[in-house]
């Protein structure tokens, strides 16, 4: 989870951003983690 594509604080951009076998979850961790687990539980 991150909450943008930008380059970290060292203006280093960050290579796994960009492999073919990751995905970017972009948004608040907390709210996005919530969105997954709570349906999950639900079940």
């Amino acid at each position: 989870m991150n909450r943008s594509m930008a380059a970290g604080f060292a203006g280093i951009e960050n290579h796994l951003f960009y492999k073919h076998y990751t995905r970017m979850l972009l948004g608040d961790a907390k709210a996005s983690l919530d969105a997954f687990v709570v349906p999950v539980q639900a079940n």
